[in-house]
């Protein structure tokens, strides 16, 4: 039988507010209460909304009871009786244990003898207080809730700790792959002379030195009005001869009249010269590229930028990654493709500091597509935490057809790099 409460000067409801305050343990918001003697019941749900009047108390009796409300989560304490009809209070630790093993559980309990209170501590339970001592009972939840929050402290260190290995782990990796990937770049102009290898190298090492300067916070725009038009003109001018070296057909299709928009024409360049380059490497002799340039159709002070072609196209997979530093699709030899997988880092991180987005869309045999948005005029810079991930595009017909400056297909989501955000952008 359990024995029954009785208050007593140095009851929890007692304290004074003084020594209420100097306790900075959280306050529990919702404590269930396993009880199935009313008066008992009645006496330590007016002690606990003394000492916690915010408090949420479910009072509970039953099992179907007790389970129910595990399953509404959002519980801080759980107080239970040991012996209650037809369900014990280590069967109801057991439940707990299952349905919330980081929930604080104490027994409440008249019945409750060394031998009992030892086995239920050594099943889970946090701590047990006698119903004839229950001046106990507030200081054993204060610990009990101050040792939850601990653990829940620990818990969040350890999994930032898992965190920085994996992303040391991925460093390391890149690392690797970089300096296998560097020495096959720097092999090819010590046996060959060729003009083309010294290009290349040239290439590899501004690519190095402007992702140090983005790194460091180093690579500041020079943003002027320009014609974006003739720009693209310009480059695919520029790009054209080694487009027909592989047979490649290289259109342009731009808007007339395009606007002026405010950019570094050098990093413009840059921008559009590492997409078609990186769409002549991957398309086949005999394929197509396209540039598209026009006002975009869901941001009228926007111009979206296009460059699609018929390449081999890019896994699901590997889709949100293309655009990771010194990450690349290998196919075969690490080695077998040139540079550095700096390319559409750079683009992302130069169209960002552009204020605009990029992403792409690509389906494996049947080419891609990479665009980005560009704001016809820079606002003030904000440091945002967003960037743009690609939601599963709809089908798209076999081979090439050209498609509507859309880019409503987009969803927004975090990532540590800051950008312009203009203020037209959804």
């Amino acid at each position: 039988m359990a024995r029954r409460l009785q208050r007593s000067k140095n009851e929890p409801g007692t304290q004074t507010g003084s020594k209420r305050k100097a306790n900075c343990v959280k306050a529990p918001r919702r404590l269930l209460l396993l009880e199935d003697y009313p008066d008992d019941a009645e006496l330590l749900r007016r002690s606990l909304a003394i000492e916690w009047p915010d408090c949420e108390i479910v009072l509970l009796s039953t099992e179907g009871g007790f389970r129910a409300a595990l399953q509404q989560k959002g519980c801080d304490l759980i107080l239970s009786d040991y012996s209650l009809p037809g369900f014990d209070g280590l069967a109801a630790l057991a439940v707990a244990r299952q349905e919330c093993p980081e929930v604080p559980f104490l027994f409440v309990s008249g019945a409750i003898g060394d031998e009992i209170a030892v086995e239920s501590l050594k099943a889970g339970a946090t701590d047990y207080v006698l119903k004839d001592r229950l001046a106990r009972l507030v200081p054993a939840i204060r610990r009990a809730l101050k040792e939850a929050e601990e653990r829940a402290r620990r818990r969040e260190a350890e999994e930032q700790l898992e965190q920085s290995n994996k992303d040391l782990l991925r460093t390391n990796q890149e690392i690797q792959n970089f300096y296998h990937t560097l020495s096959h770049e720097l092999k090819t102009p010590l046996t060959s002379v060729a003009l083309d290898s010294c290009n290349q190298l040239r290439v590899c090492i501004n690519d190095l030195l402007d992702a140090a300067r983005l790194e460091t916070g180093k690579l500041a725009l020079d943003l002027k009005p320009s014609s974006l038009a003739a720009l693209i003109k310009r480059v695919v001018t520029t790009m054209g001869q080694a487009a027909a070296d592989k047979r490649i057909e290289l259109m342009q299709e731009i808007e007339p009249c395009l606007p002026e928009a405010s950019l570094d024409q050098n990093r413009m360049t840059q921008i559009i010269t590492n997409l078609l380059s990186n769409a002549i490497r991957h398309t086949p002799e005999g394929g197509k590229i396209v540039i598209q340039a026009g006002l975009a159709a869901a941001c009228p002070d926007c111009i979206q930028v296009s460059v699609s072609d018929t390449g081999c196209g890019i896994a699901k997979e590997d889709q949100g990654r293309v655009f990771d530093r010194l990450y690349q699709i290998k196919a075969g030899d690490a080695a077998s493709d040139q540079g550095l997988g700096l390319g559409l880092y750079l683009c992302r991180e130069l169209v960002q500091l552009h204020g605009g987005k990029i992403w792409v869309e690509s389906q494996v045999g049947q080419g891609s597509t990479f665009s980005f948005l560009l704001p016809l005029s820079q606002p003030s810079i904000e440091f945002a935490a967003e960037t743009v991930r690609q939601v599963e595009p709809a089908p798209e017909p076999a081979r090439w057809q050209r498609r509507p400056f859309d880019f409503r297909r987009l969803a927004v989501t975090n990532q540590q790099s800051p950008i312009i955000r203009h203020p037209s952008f959804p």
